[in-house]
């Protein structure tokens, strides 16, 4: 199991690689979204904040990678 810090960081460097592999780097924004829709379906509620212990806050992780997209230029 890897901290949050670290995923955090893996969260980063996969979406600079994406960008430097020609990618769309929103991809992984728009997982964690639909990701969070479904598990908000299926709960019939918010999601936890805690679901994924290991992981960011998924709200975080969306912050943050869409904050560092967009200064890169990304919208």
């Amino acid at each position: 199991s890897f901290s949050r810090k670290q995923e955090k960081e893996a969260d980063i460097l996969g979406a600079q690689l994406a960008i430097k592999a020609g990618f769309e780097p929103y991809g992984l924004v728009v997982g964690l979204e639909s990701l969070t829709d479904y598990i908000e379906t299926f709960l019939h509620h918010k999601m936890p904040k805690n679901i994924l212990i290991d992981h960011p806050i998924t709200e975080d992780r969306v912050a943050y990678l869409t904050e560092l997209l967009q200064s890169q230029g990304y919208y």
